[in-house]
């Protein structure tokens, strides 16, 4: 009964350490780094269809 408590505590804080999640700095830096890089892509996104969107009516006008 002993051993089988100390086995199940062994593996406990084996499953600790592989689940562990990571640093909550680090981890924010990886969300603050993946949003900078979503902004920026929508930007991009943004600023060219705002351009096409302007080529095309001047096209229509001229």
């Amino acid at each position: 009964m002993l051993e089988s408590a100390k086995r199940q505590k062994e593996t406990s804080e084996c499953e600790r350490h592989v689940s562990a999640p990571p640093p909550p700095q680090q981890s924010r830096l990886l969300t603050f780094a993946e949003n900078i890089w979503y902004v920026a892509v929508v930007l991009l996104v943004a600023i060219l269809a705002w351009i096409v969107a302007v080529f095309s009516s001047r096209n229509d006008v001229a």
